[in-house]
């Protein structure tokens, strides 16, 4: 099937959203453990999996860190 991305197919996925935007989308749902998928900005064929959550902390672990922030 050309032109077929299952991606776009996953409720939680919003697409080329900003930060901005996400924070707002998870703001205004008001739980922790709110979470999307959006586009990353800043690296190409990549997605980002933005969470709601009540603390900060980080976890590095090979080529992957993991970066949780709640934000004032």
């Amino acid at each position: 099937m050309a032109g077929f991305s299952v991606i776009e197919h996953v409720f939680v996925y919003h697409g080329a959203i900003s930060k901005a935007t996400t924070e707002r989308i998870l703001g205004a749902v008001g739980r922790d453990g709110s979470h999307l998928l959006r586009d990353s900005e800043s690296v190409a064929y990549t997605y980002c999996l933005c969470m709601s959550i009540p603390t900060v902390f980080q976890i590095k672990e090979g080529p992957w860190t993991v970066e949780v922030r709640k934000e004032k």
